[in-house]
Parts: C-alpha cells; structure tokens; sequence
C-alpha cells in the first residue's frame, strides 16, 4: 500500500472503539450451505460473532454487527463475512462506495446501552 493510501485510508477510519466478540463451533453442512463455492471448509467448523464500535472521519461513530465464517481458500485459511450490519446511512454507503462492502443499515448498538 502507498503512503498516501495509507493516509488516506487512516483519515477516513480512525479505528475501533470498543468490541466483544464469540467464536463458536458451528456444523460443516451449515459452512457448505452458505460458503461460496470458491472457499473450501476449514479443519474446524467456527462462526465468529462481534459487535463493535467505530470511529471515522466521515461518518462519526458508528455501530458494527458481524457475522463471520472460518473458511480455506487454497491452501489459506481465515474468515469471510457471512453478515455485516452497520448504523446509519454514511458508513454503510462509504463501505460500498468506497471499498465495494457488501453491507446492511441496521441497529446494532444495544450492546453498549444506546438506543
């Protein structure tokens, strides 16, 4: 990544305010059934759920729900997002904009008393 698209990118996502996540085993006949083909199944089956708050420039605070999946793409592993649910209108359309994010407009903040 250039520096400028290092600073760029820095500006734009200050980064995460607060997080908690839980990492659970789930079946391999649910991995199939949602992975895309290209991702194989991983050596244990585990789906990662995190809710999260962020910081950006652009968009202020916003809240993140995740719904990830461990996955193999060749000889790789690591995780593909199954679901991402985020709060307000600016940071869903600036993930997809700008970084080509599938993502959902959704409450997601119950976890840290807002409502």
């Amino acid at each position: 990544m250039s520096g400028e698209t290092s600073s760029s990118l820095n500006a734009v996502l200050n980064g995460c305010l607060k997080a908690v996540s839980i990492e659970f085993e789930t079946t391999f006949e649910f991995l199939r059934s949602v992975l895309p083909p290209c991702f194989d199944l991983p050596e244990t089956p585990t789906t990662i759920a995190s809710i999260s708050r962020w910081q950006s420039e652009l968009c202020g605070e916003f809240d993140c729900g995740i719904i990830s999946l461990k996955c193999r793409y060749k000889e790789l592993e690591g995780t593909t997002m199954l679901v991402l649910i985020m709060s307000g209108d600016m940071p869903v359309t600036i993930g997809r904009e700008m970084w080509g994010g599938g993502k959902e407009n959704r409450y997601c903040s119950g976890l840290y008393g807002r409502s």
